[in-house]
């Protein structure tokens, strides 16, 4: 937005606030790694463009301070994988996205190495 804030997501209604599991689409997909000391991010060991089928709900189940959480399942032949899916609750341009998802990554990545210090002592 021209203030510097971002705008929040529109139309976004929680799955816990409706009631209702919203209906999931169909996607393929690629796993991508996070090199945390280059910040190069490239596909998982092994993995091919477009190689996985995931399914994501079309309305969160939950929100945080930054992210909308998506209920998210990964069909493996034989079985379904529960998984979630995090996306900003602000709209970003499709540019900048991968840069936000870099940064939320290494930011916690940073906690995690600062919860496992905290914990040892």
């Amino acid at each position: 937005s021209r203030s510097g804030v971002p705008r929040e997501r529109q139309g976004i209604v929680l799955e816990s606030v409706s009631g209702i599991k919203s209906e999931m689409e169909t996607f393929k997909a690629t796993r991508m790694v996070l090199d945390h000391k280059t910040g190069k991010i490239t596909p998982g060991f092994g993995e091919k463009s477009g190689g996985r089928i995931v399914r994501i709900a079309q309305q969160p189940f939950a929100q945080g301070g930054l992210r909308n959480v998506y209920r998210m399942k990964e069909i493996i032949v034989g079985s379904i994988r529960n998984l979630v899916g995090k996306e900003s609750r602000h709209e970003i341009p499709d540019v900048e996205r991968l840069r936000f998802h870099t940064d939320t990554s290494n930011c916690q990545a940073k906690a995690c190495k600062y919860a496992k210090k905290f914990n040892a002592e």
